[in-house]
């Protein structure tokens, strides 16, 4: 259960910088 709690963590993470950095992008551009 604990290892399912931080995977979620992570990839919620992930998703987050993804966004991050293609919202930089496009301002950018």
């Amino acid at each position: 259960m604990l290892c399912s709690g931080l995977v979620d963590r992570v990839r919620l993470l992930i998703i987050r910088e993804m966004r991050v950095y293609r919202y930089v992008v496009e301002t950018i551009r």
